[in-house]
């Protein structure tokens, strides 16, 4: 799709545009929008706007529904890519309304969270401003930040797709030079553009044969609009590259890192992951702290939480739990089997009338002889939302690897007693 180029304006977009004196924009409109008018600007100027963000950026939903205290999958993936520890300094390019760049300082890094666009940091600051000493955040372009400093992690978490090509190796240029010796620079990017220029036709020959109809586009208004730099894996790996000495580039999600997979099955996933760095140790050790299956031997708990008290009906509820962690496993989420807060639901002989329960990542690690106080989501299926008697076992759950409370411990057992009284009501 070919871009239009505007020369009117001298800030650049989202990321890239007026250095070295030259008066350009580097985030540009597709042509194949066939309703906008001859306009030009006003029409970019007019996207990244708090409607843009609020309405249809990914997880708009789940930001309005918490009030920015969720994030959706894929920036839950970049933040455990990031593993943010107690004074690093991290850098968020291209940070929107801000969620991300909020749970890594709450988890005690120093952040900043830079965007062009001015509704965007609006919608950030009205958000989480004040809630975190260790966060600030930056209306600006990358480019006019004359000395960005030294950052121990900078993230690019759905940016790349919105900014052309030479701009964004100047990007990375700029960032290999801001990151020190031991830093890492995290991208994600959608969508893979092998999936939608290989894959989806495929699909939708598929689809037609069975009576089954796909758009020839499957991308939505704001993707034609805005992605003027769909990448493949291959073009990002070699853009990287260039001003990295140690790069790697996957699809998939975060637990795909370490797998090894064909082109052909590369392109069934939409997905785009990279991590770049200088000095390959330090990526090497994170990486193995990231892929290790915890061990059972070193997962010991102790569980507090009070009876839990649920209005008929009422399906929801936030539960106040307090873990001591006294094994040698660090519990935390942001690794390739995540550990989460869970439970089960018994009745009050014992049975099991549901097993998984709702998960509650554990984003803020929890190290041996640390305690820590969270709040567990607790859904119950409508069939059991108005049944008597019922017993929350609450524990933890290593993904993919065992329950905690396999063998009779690392449990803590709370009634939940139904509140009958609207219903009589």
């Amino acid at each position: 799709m070919s871009p239009v180029k505007i020369q009117t304006v001298q800030k650049c977009n989202r990321g890239g545009g007026g250095h070295n004196g030259q008066n350009r924009i580097y985030i540009k409109l597709n042509r194949e929008i066939g309703n906008l008018s001859k306009g030009g600007y006003s029409e970019l100027a007019n996207t990244y706007t708090e409607s843009y963000y609020m309405t249809d950026c990914g997880g708009y939903d789940d930001f309005k529904n918490s009030h920015g205290m969720e994030m959706t999958a894929r920036l839950r993936e970049v933040y455990s890519l990031t593993a943010p520890s107690r004074g690093d300094r991290i850098l968020d390019i291209g940070c929107g309304r801000g969620e991300l760049s909020f749970a890594l300082a709450a988890a005690g890094a120093q952040v900043e969270g830079v965007d062009y666009s001015k509704d965007a940091i609006a919608i950030a600051k009205r958000t989480f401003e004040g809630k975190c000493e260790t966060l600030r955040y930056t209306c600006a372009d990358i480019f006019e930040m004359k000395n960005l400093g030294t950052f121990d992690k900078i993230i690019m978490a759905d940016v790349v797709e919105h900014i052309e090509q030479e701009v964004l190796e100047k990007i990375f240029q700029k960032i290999s030079q801001s990151l020190r010796k031991d830093g890492c620079l995290i991208i994600h990017t959608a969508p893979n553009r092998d999936y939608y220029e290989i894959t989806y036709p495929e699909l939708r020959q598929q689809a037609r044969r069975l009576g089954v109809w796909k758009p020839r586009n499957p991308r939505s208004y704001y993707e034609q609009l805005m992605h003027i730099n769909e990448q493949t894996p291959v073009e990002l790996k070699s853009a990287l590259s260039k001003y990295f000495r140690h790069v790697r580039v996957w699809t998939g999600g975060v637990r795909g890192i370490d797998e090894v997979k064909t082109q052909d099955e590369s392109r069934l996933d939409m997905d785009i992951f990279a991590i770049a760095c200088q000095d390959n140790g330090p990526l090497e050790a994170q990486l193995s702290s990231f892929i290790r299956r915890p061990e059972w031997d070193g997962c010991r708990v102790s569980i507090e939480a009070a009876d839990i008290e649920i209005s008929a009906g009422e399906r929801e509820k936030m539960i106040g739990v307090t873990l001591l962690n006294e094994g040698t496993e660090s519990l935390c989420s942001q690794r390739k089997y995540p550990i989460n807060l869970s439970y089960h639901i018994l009745d009050r002989s014992g049975d099991t009338l549901l097993f998984d329960g709702e998960r509650t990542p554990i984003w803020e690690e929890i190290g041996p002889g640390v305690k820590r106080t969270m709040r567990l989501r607790l859904i119950l299926p409508g069939e059991l939302a108005r049944r008597k008697d019922c017993v929350c076992r609450i524990t933890l759950v290593a993904e993919g690897c065992f329950w905690f409370d396999r063998e009779g411990g690392n449990k803590k057992d709370v009634v939940i007693h139904f509140n009958e009284s609207k219903e009589e009501q």
